[in-house]
């Protein structure tokens, strides 16, 4: 793997603490209703907040942290008693500490960042208070008449009140959850949140969790930084080369060419070995090819690559033909009218190699140059000749295989493909050998889509 993007997970997907703070900003500054604190003998007191974001940070264990600047409007009515008026209606702004905490959850196909009941806490900042409805002279005639201890009591029930109260408000206006993007599942089958720096992380497996995923193995960004470490992406996912071969295009081969599972070898994410014969439009001369062995990868430029050796004899085992064929793969996105993106492994062009034909000494050997076996040899050689036999095996594989698809969890932002890349320098190479590939320039390159 190239550990360094992927850290052994199928996919990864990186959001940035600027995408965060795009969602989170309008629901923290969204209007909500006043708090009403109802007074014995007065009335009743009216809290209204305002609220912006205005610092967001990601704790060790994902939680999400949002701090908010607060203004704070506190309005009383007037306070008669036996028609006459102790205290005239008025009102007085102050301000408090407010932070707001989510952590990020994924269920069925949605990745959230879910809020619980207690999610928003207040803290009014010490001697606020104590300016508003003369609560500072009720609290010093508390301590003259009851004591210091009285008076720190009561002025921490009158603190806390007014916190509870807002918390209680904050939290029954803040939505459950906020949506980060959508998870392509089927197939995901674990999803694990791990936070760095500027980004949150979400770990995907495919067909379970797997020992060699580390997320310490993850030790660089796919989210590209601008000035001042700025994020310059919104999000960017990273699709291990193992999902990519394994899991997106080893179904494609196995359906396409009847491929039995028993054949794919443990050592390489997309290898096989066996004898499957080739679909029967590759018949050329009464020889039907079959495939003996399948390597996949891609090369150090970032081309995804299908080299298939095959074989074939006719049934006379008079001649026969044997070589390879180098498929290429075209990797795209593309982003669906719902806001998500697919990404699509797509059958290209096919170069056949070391292609070869052999007839029988026998064949020869019979004298008989009208034989039957001897005009369909003839047919072979000048098909091979001419080209046509290459066309025609490359046709009918190509023909077959159909293409890989697999939905990318990006969020829903206004904001298209930036770059897709499948190449890093420091990726090791991955060699193998089955049946006659050893095959040592095929790299674990990562895919790499970015948005922004």
């Amino acid at each position: 793997m190239a550990r360094a993007d992927s850290g052994g997970f199928d996919l990864v997907f990186e959001l940035s603490i600027a995408a965060i703070r795009q969602r989170l900003a309008p629901a923290i500054g969204a209007p909500l209703p006043d708090t009403n604190l109802p007074v014995e003998g007065w009335g009743t007191l009216v809290l209204d907040t305002q609220f912006s974001l205005t610092d967001l940070t990601l704790l060790a264990d994902a939680t999400v942290r949002a701090e908010v600047g607060a203004s704070i409007t506190l309005s009383w009515p007037a306070l008669v008693f036996g028609g006459i008026q102790l205290a005239p209606a008025g009102s007085q702004v102050f301000g408090a500490s407010v932070s707001v905490a989510g952590q990020p959850a994924a269920s069925g196909t949605s990745l959230s960042l879910e809020f619980g009941p207690t999610a928003v806490q207040v803290e009014i900042t010490p001697g606020t208070l104590e300016g508003v409805l003369g609560i500072g002279a009720y609290l010093t005639a508390v301590g003259q008449l009851f004591g210091d201890a009285a008076r720190e009591a009561e002025r921490e029930r009158i603190y806390e009140n007014t916190e509870q109260a807002l918390e209680g408000s904050l939290n029954a206006g803040l939505p459950a959850a906020m949506p980060l993007g959508t998870l392509p599942q089927p197939p995901v089958s674990s999803v694990e949140f791990a936070a760095t720096g500027q980004e949150l992380r979400v770990l995907m497996m495919i067909g379970g969790r797997r020992a060699d995923a580390n997320p310490a193995a993850i030790t660089r960004s796919a989210i590209r930084l601008g000035p001042g470490g700025i994020p310059r992406d919104v999000a960017a996912v990273i699709l291990g080369n193992g999902c990519l071969l394994r899991d997106i295009l080893r179904p494609v081969l196995r359906d396409g060419l009847n491929l039995t599972n028993a054949g794919f070898v443990a050592s390489h994410p997309c290898a096989w070995a066996g004898s499957v014969a080739l679909p029967e439009s590759a018949t050329v001369a009464g020889v039907r090819p079959r495939v003996r062995a399948v390597v996949s990868g891609l090369d150090a430029a970032g081309q995804l690559h299908v080299r298939l050796a095959f074989d074939g004899e006719h049934s006379t085992g008079a001649f026969g033909i044997e070589g390879q064929l180098d498929l290429s793969f075209a990797i795209s996105i593309a982003e669906n009218s719902d806001g998500t993106r697919t990404l699509t492994l797509s059958v290209g062009t096919g170069v056949v190699s070391q292609l070869d034909i052999w007839i029988a000494w026998w064949v020869y050997a019979g004298g008989i140059l009208v034989s039957p076996l001897l005009v369909l040899a003839l047919i072979l050689i000048d098909a091979f000749a001419g080209g046509g036999l290459a066309n025609t095996i490359n046709g009918a594989v190509r023909g077959a295989l159909g293409n890989g698809t697999l939905d990318l969890p990006l969020p829903d932002t206004p904001f298209g493909v930036a770059t897709l890349s499948s190449s890093q320098a420091d990726s090791a190479v991955q060699s193998v050998t089955v049946g006659p590939f050893t095959v040592s320039d095929l790299r674990a390159n990562d895919v790499i889509v970015r948005i922004g």
